[in-house]
């Protein structure tokens, strides 16, 4: 019992330890790219699929 309570223990560290590297390389990307919300925001309304020529 006391062996996967230690489990479930270090699974939340490793889970909050990714999370955190996740985050940290978001940003750096976001920032080296000069992206802003506007930027986002031109994205989701954009029509970006690729066209079919049939």
């Amino acid at each position: 019992m006391k062996d996967e309570q230690n489990l479930l223990e270090l699974k939340e560290v490793l889970h909050d330890y990714y999370c955190k590297k996740i985050e940290e390389e978001g940003k750096r990307i976001w920032k080296e790219k000069n992206l802003s919300n506007e930027i986002m925001d031109e994205w989701l309304n954009t029509h970006m699929r690729t066209p079919y020529n049939r």
